[in-house]
């Protein structure tokens, strides 16, 4: 039986990750545990603009003009641009993410994503709400960042979902240097940013009333305690059970030194 090789190129954004080593370990692993596995990657490290996702992707066609072909990512704007770059080029080739999680993804024909989509993150959100008897939503929103697609669809779907519900959702722009943002008492506050540190500090928290709690997406790896006295939590925790090889993946990426996050295990 004649086995082809699969040709990945594996473009990560550079304003999410540090660098590749997680996915380094990964691979490295993957290929001691699996060594006929037929897999070549070609890796790309960008800041996720078209211009360099195109040249990525332009590099890798010439490299591998033909044969079984796929792009692997992390941002759902990459994971467009792969899509939309194969579209316009006539190229069938899939276009997938390990993180991408807007409901925009299922629009496109030729992509994937095995990341949850940030309205099952959302439901989750109104659950806990519930459970602890919030009063209302305040979402803290970092403007004009990698992770705008995101950010705006995590945006818009609690904004839709607290409407139907009737539960008021007040939203406040994050700004350096700012700490007061006048959040109400019996908040479950929604922290959707990048650079979440930046706004974090013991100035800010000493601003949020009794009876509060932040919420994180899905996004925010990397995090040590700076949150004080005041409960914060993710909605998609690490490790995931995704696969039999969960553990063994977790194994090889929790003593990173520049971390890891839970795009190790979809990848």
């Amino acid at each position: 039986m004649h086995i082809e090789n699969v040709y990945i190129a594996f473009i990560i954004s550079s304003s999410l990750e540090p660098n590749l080593s997680q996915y380094e370990l990964i691979i490295s692993f993957f290929n001691i545990k699996y060594p006929n596995n037929y897999l070549i990657y070609d890796k790309y490290f960008i800041n996720g603009s078209i211009i360099e996702t195109y040249n990525a992707l332009d590099t890798f066609i010439r490299k591998y003009p033909s044969g079984k072909r796929v792009a692997v990512s992390n941002t759902t704007g990459i994971l467009k641009r792969c899509s939309d770059y194969f579209i316009n080029n006539n190229l069938n080739i899939l276009s997938i993410s390990i993180n991408a999680s807007s409901n925009y993804i299922k629009t496109l024909k030729n992509a994937l994503t095995y990341a949850p989509f940030n309205q099952y993150d959302v439901m989750t959100v109104f659950m806990t709400y519930i459970d602890y008897n919030m009063k209302q939503i305040h979402i803290l929103y970092e403007e004009y960042t990698a992770s705008d697609s995101f950010f705006k669809d995590y945006l818009d779907i609690t904004i839709y979902q607290g409407k139907l519900l009737g539960i008021n959702v007040f939203v406040s722009y994050l700004k350096e240097n700012e700490t007061n943002y006048n959040i109400a008492p019996n908040s479950l506050i929604i922290i959707l940013a990048v650079t979440i540190n930046k706004y974090v500090t013991p100035q800010f928290l000493s601003t949020i009333p009794k009876e509060c709690y932040i919420t994180l997406s899905s996004f925010n790896p990397n995090l040590i305690n700076i949150f004080g006295n005041i409960p914060a939590f993710t909605v998609t925790p690490t490790p995931i059970n995704f696969t039999l090889t969960t553990t063994d993946v977790y194994n090889v990426v929790k003593n990173n030194p520049t971390g890891y996050n839970f795009t190790s295990y979809t990848f």
